[in-house]
């Protein structure tokens, strides 16, 4: 049962670090064109 509860959060933890780190490179991706276009 621990086992269980173990990967449920482990899952539950990759889940959010991933969705974390796409919301993360978007701003960065989003900021650096703006940066662009302000250089430009």
């Amino acid at each position: 049962m621990n086992m269980l509860k173990l990967i449920l959060i482990f899952l539950s933890g990759v889940a959010v670090g991933g969705f974390l780190g796409v919301v993360f490179m978007c701003c960065f991706i989003s900021a650096g064109q703006a940066d662009k276009k302000e250089t430009e």
